[in-house]
């Protein structure tokens, strides 16, 4: 419940807020209220994600469109974020958001063909105030986030020295300095105070204001210190060591700190002080060793680093789990969200627990019964099943986004590998092919994945577990408007009498900067 001011208030005061025209005293009143209140947290995240929204929208008009709305001008949005939609802008926010913004916002969202695009920025009104009592660090959004057991955030508050292990999806935290991490599973990380944190593995996108000049990414290597700008941080494990005029350096385990500047500038340094910091620009990609404290010349790789929040699109029955399976029979047509093609079924692979006919079920630990068994990266007891019997089965669904320009689309499935035994061998499995479509049009060539591919991405334990894999595809400048996205998984030709088992599909849009542009 917002307290203690009562919800008319607060609303006001949040729009007072995008306005730019809250005084000293209402300031401090809205500090209060969200420093006290989770749910006005909440509140302010979905108004700020608005706020963004619309400056993505503008930025997408073509040069004078915005003039003839008479648009004035807004401040900058706040770092703060959340997943909100076009939907919730309308039902909430516009009734109490005044001036410009309620005005022009259905034009602009309309006008740039706005739905889900986020802007990310690190600058812009900000009204809790940098205290000593502010938390270090906050996590204020996420996707497809999946944390290590014993090392995930409690809640939207990190604290100082805290441990993160996220092993996949995306985390961005902020700062109580407001600069922010965007981290990319799998990282290791931990936050060293308000203006500082250790990237111990894995990689992060740092955006920093010039209020939080001076920010610090320290490394296994040295440390990354911001000078005003944007930058990318990769830190990689090295086994043995390196050779070093003809002889073998200390042959345990090294890292290696890449650091790439998109922005700005920053300094690196080596913690074994084997030389004296150095100042990079933007464009400079380095790589520095923890063992020889040497930095080298890297080839630029903008696009390694996720430099946006990606968005997850929806997928209905993304894990099979509507509908009761019918047996070993078709499911027939339309269900649950996705059409099914040919033989398409959805089934309980622990219904039989010696199914694989070595007294084993098809995948291991699932033999305790019905609706009991989630292996690897399955989501729930229910999988898909495709089997190549008279016609190529397929399962298909249209989702309810549109393809857009300048943006890489990720989709990632769980596929699985049956037990081998006397009535399973590896060429029963029939592989994936897995398809992005924009309207009919297929978006690039798609991906097959067969049996020695999926099983070389499990280090060759694919067998009796599912195993997670992507299809990567970006869109260019030009895209046809309004075409609905759409994904389809089927076998690879030639596979006929094979299986496919699949689970927990997932849909990543992430917005990239157009050629020119920043984020």
């Amino acid at each position: 419940m917002i307290s203690p001011q009562s919800p008319d208030d607060f609303e006001e005061l949040l729009a007072r807020l995008v306005e730019d025209r809250l005084t000293n005293e209402e300031q401090s009143r809205l500090e209060q209220i969200l420093l006290s209140d989770p749910e006005a947290r909440v509140r302010y995240r979905q108004l700020m994600r608005i706020h963004s929204l619309l400056h993505a929208g503008l930025a997408r008009l073509p040069q004078g469109q915005a003039d003839e709305l008479h648009v004035a001008e807004v401040s900058q949005p706040s770092v703060f974020s959340h997943r909100g939609t076009v939907r919730s802008f309308f039902r909430g926010a516009a009734a109490t958001a005044r001036g410009p913004i309620s005005l022009v916002a259905a034009a602009i969202l309309v006008a740039a063909g706005v739905t889900t695009a986020y802007l990310w920025s690190g600058s812009g009104p900000l009204p809790i105030a940098h205290q000593a009592a502010d938390p270090p660090a906050l996590v204020i959004q996420t996707a497809m986030s999946e944390w290590e057991t014993g090392f995930a955030p409690t809640g939207e508050v990190v604290s100082q020295g805290q441990h993160l292990k996220l092993r996949s999806g995306f985390a961005e935290i902020r700062f109580g300095s407001r600069a922010t991490a965007l981290l990319q599973g799998p990282a290791e990380f931990e936050v060293d105070n308000q203006n500082a944190c250790r990237l111990r593995a894995g990689q992060l996108t740092a955006r920093v204001p010039q209020a939080a000049r001076g920010f610090k990414v320290h490394t296994p290597a040295g440390t990354v210190t911001d000078l005003g700008t944007e930058f990318g941080v990769f830190v990689r494990s090295e086994v043995g060591g390196r050779k070093s005029e003809g002889k073998t350096r200390d042959a345990g385990p090294s890292t290696t700190t890449e650091v790439h500047v998109f922005r700005g500038e920053v300094e690196v340094a080596d913690d074994a002080q084997v030389r004296k910091p150095e100042i990079f620009t933007a464009g400079a990609s380095v790589a520095l060793d923890s063992k020889s404290g040497t930095i080298r010349r890297l080839a630029a790789d903008p696009d390694r680093f996720v430099r946006v929040m990606p968005v997850a699109i929806s997928i209905v029955n993304h894990d099979f789990e509507a509908g009761e399976p019918l047996g070993n029979g078709k499911l027939g047509g339309p269900f649950g969200g996705w059409n099914g093609k040919g033989d398409a079924h959805c089934f309980d692979p622990c219904e039989n627990p010696q199914a694989n006919g070595n007294g084993e079920s098809y995948y291991r630990g699932s033999d305790q019964g019905p609706g009991s068994g989630i292996v690897g990266t399955m989501a729930g007891p229910q999988v898909g099943y495709l089997y190549w019997g008279r016609i190529a089965p397929s399962f298909s669904q249209t989702l309810s986004e549109t393809a857009q320009p300048h943006t890489k689309y990720v989709l990632t499935i769980a596929l699985g590998v049956r037990n081998l035994g006397r009535s399973i061998q590896p060429r029963d499995f029939g592989g994936c092919y897995l398809e992005l479509l924009a309207g009919t049009e297929r978006l690039g060539d798609g991906q097959v994945w067969d049996y020695d591919a999926l099983n070389k991405a499990a280090a060759g334990q694919a067998h009796g577990t599912f195993t997670d894999v992507s299809y990567t595809f970006v869109t260019g400048p030009k895209i046809a408007p309004g075409q609905p996205l759409g994904i389809r998984i089927s076998m690879p030709k030639n596979t006929r009498n094979k299986y496919l088992d699949i689970d927990n599909v997932r849909l990543l849009a992430i917005p990239l900067a157009a050629e020119g542009e920043q984020p």
